[in-house]
């Protein structure tokens, strides 16, 4: 008696556990960080995002803390895109950064910022040393400049 489907049965009874199980395992821990991020934004505790969205009055605040990294561009990218379609006016609050991972980054921020169609966004750099790059490469580029730190979306 031929049966071709119990034939291979064993061998994906037996690589299904050991190639599966760990990819299940990290697609569930992701979900479960990713949730416990959402939960804590929504009661008020943004201490640990890298980048903060706060309405203030007409314009909203989209605030950057820690390093300046690649990931840290994607949730930029990220927040501007959806804060634009709620409000026309933002301002890109620069001043909490506390170090740029590479100096290319600060092209890519104003690649970012002249990408989004139909905003007017302002840049707030403050006196962070490691921003002066942006500051530069934001004058050459034409985007708006605000001198002083912006009150921040921090708790």
């Amino acid at each position: 008696m031929y049966t071709p489907i119990f034939a291979h049965l064993g061998h994906w009874y037996v690589s299904l556990p050991i190639f599966g199980a760990p990819v299940a395992i990290v697609a569930i821990a992701v979900k479960v960080s990713e949730r416990r991020e959402r939960r804590r934004a929504r009661d008020g505790d943004t201490s640990r995002l890298r980048v903060v969205s706060a309405e203030d009055g007409d314009r909203t605040i989209v605030t950057v803390n820690g390093p300046l990294d690649y990931p840290t561009l994607l949730d930029i990218e990220h927040e501007l895109g959806v804060e634009v379609r709620r409000a026309p006016r933002v301002l890109l609050d620069m001043s909490h950064v506390t170090a740029v991972e590479k100096e290319e980054f600060a092209w890519s921020v104003t690649e970012i910022v002249n990408g989004v169609a139909g905003a007017d966004i302002a840049v707030a750099i403050g006196s962070a040393p490691a921003l002066r790059a942006l500051g530069e490469v934001c004058a050459l580029e034409g985007i708006k400049l605000v001198g002083g730190p912006a009150r921040s979306a921090r708790p």
